[in-house]
């Protein structure tokens, strides 16, 4: 079985739920906004830096502070957060997430999870068809059959606990204080 489909799959899931988090990881989030500046979307960490301040508030200092007020705007519109401007620096709070936000974002989390199996079982249900395919045609005996299911049936249940492992610790991330 092709290993490096059931990786973009588990890269897919942490790619999809890597900007969920409670009142860490503001610097990341941050960093991932784009900005509408020198005639083309750039992230923020191409404009300039981004520090933690602690207690969920976050400085970005530009390099350039004529483009403070765009990329002031790209937060608000991005995240839905209204920083302070101060020359070449934003100031961005991030505020505590309630518990009902919490919850909202584990559910989301399990969905993104539950989608990741999805994508390995339809990963697993193709190699079983080329598997039988091989075999009805006669190109493998019976044994090779069952020890190739076997061995596709074990690396299924690896990335399976894989996508497991991830979800909980994503989840116990979110409602962490």
């Amino acid at each position: 079985m092709d290993k490096s489909k059931l990786d973009k799959a588990i890269e897919h899931f942490e790619e999809a739920i890597k900007f969920f988090h409670s009142s860490t990881g503001g610097n990341v989030l941050l960093e991932e906004v784009k900005a509408d500046v020198y005639n083309s979307k750039m992230k923020i960490r191409d404009l300039g830096t981004v520090n933690s301040l602690g207690s969920g508030s976050y400085v970005v200092n530009l390099w350039d502070s004529t483009i403070a007020e765009t990329v002031k705007n790209a937060i608000l519109d991005t995240l839905n957060l209204n920083p302070s401007v101060d020359g070449g620096s934003l100031k961005v709070n991030f505020p505590a997430p309630t518990q009902e936000k919490r919850t909202e974002l584990s559910k989301v989390v399990s969905t993104k999870a539950e989608d990741c199996l999805v994508s390995i079982r339809n990963l697993r249900r193709d190699e079983m068809t080329i598997i039988d395919k091989q075999f009805k045609a006669k190109e493998i005996s019976e044994d090779v059959k069952a020890s190739l299911e076997s061995k596709v049936d074990e690396l299924i249940k690896i990335f399976n606990k894989k996508v497991d492992e991830i979800k909980t610790k994503k989840i116990t991330e979110i409602n962490t204080l």
